[in-house]
């Protein structure tokens, strides 16, 4: 799970180079997760940026570190 740092940015800027297959995040109002997949067309993306305060499940194809910074 990551957070993202005090600011709103896209998810696949914030994402960058990393080895992903998706990213989710918890829709507490609709109790479900909303998903970004980078190969999906951007018409099933159930968000398309990160923000402050949310968490992120990020489902890694390999391990690693992923740094966030905003621009």
């Amino acid at each position: 799970m990551i957070g993202v740092p005090n600011c709103t940015m896209d998810v696949g800027t914030a994402m960058g180079s990393a080895d992903y297959r998706y990213v989710a995040r918890w829709n507490a109002a609709a109790q479900e997760y909303e998903v970004y997949n980078p190969v999906a067309p951007s018409a099933f993306h159930g968000f398309t940026t990160m923000t402050a305060g949310e968490g992120y499940f990020v489902s890694a194809k390999s391990g690693g570190s992923l740094t966030l910074s905003c621009p």
